[in-house]
């Protein structure tokens, strides 16, 4: 399942093992998903006010998530959502995503499931 929470980063000494630039959340979310076997959730920041031609941002995919010991996630006042990769969310997740945000939820879903299954991971529903 995909939790997202919008303005929120992830608090404490952990750093991302990856940074990129990317033209939206969306594919900072598939980063994390085509990466299954580390990525446990990101951290997109938009860096670009949303326009259709520009919708720019950096995207930190975490080996962590709120599952983890020790992880809190921080409330920001940054354009900022982070997106975790979990078997259930949190009742203070807000599981739909941002009216800006241009994401298939079907390819998403199947390309987790695909991937869920070859690396044997997770056995509870998507």
């Amino acid at each position: 399942m995909l939790c997202t929470y919008p303005h929120h980063t992830i608090g404490g000494d952990h750093a991302p093992f990856r940074i990129s630039d990317v033209l939206s959340a969306s594919e900072c979310v598939i980063k994390c998903i085509d990466q299954l076997k580390q990525c446990r959730s990101v951290v997109f920041i938009r860096t670009v006010p949303y326009d259709t031609s520009k919708h720019h941002g950096i995207c930190r995919l975490f080996a962590v998530n709120t599952q983890t010991n020790g992880v809190e996630l921080m409330p920001t006042n940054r354009q900022s959502t982070v997106y975790e990769i979990r078997d259930y969310c949190s009742q203070t997740a807000n599981n739909s995503f941002d009216q800006n945000v241009q994401l298939d939820l079907d390819d998403v879903i199947s390309k987790m499931m695909r991937l869920r299954w070859q690396i044997g991971c997770c056995h509870h529903r998507v």
